[in-house]
């Protein structure tokens, strides 16, 4: 799990500690998330306890963070990130690249 740092506390992202909170009062096991994606979540499947990510939050912050391509922002994500498959808790991609 990726955490950020300040001095010697641990601050976790606000997105992943809400769904971090909900998956232990629903007893959910498995929770996993993107590491560094943590501001493309938008939000958790019903009953799969699953986390959802924006394709086209996470395509920006590929060509805005890491100075990519549009072309290399979609051949890294298509690799690196939609191709990932780590078991059923795997997180789910929404494809909201036609939505403004």
């Amino acid at each position: 799990m990726e955490n950020k740092q300040k001095g010697d506390r641990v601050i976790e992202h606000p997105k992943r500690r809400a769904i971090h909170e909900l998956a232990e009062d629903l007893d959910l096991d498995g929770i996993m998330f993107f590491n560094g994606f943590d501001d493309e979540i938008l939000g958790m499947t019903e009953g799969l306890s699953q986390v959802c990510y924006s394709k086209r939050r996470i395509l920006l912050k590929l060509m805005t963070e890491s100075d990519m391509q549009y072309e290399d922002a979609i051949d890294y994500f298509e690799f690196n990130i939609l191709g990932l498959y780590v078991g059923v808790g795997t997180p789910i991609i929404i494809d909201d690249t036609m939505i403004e």
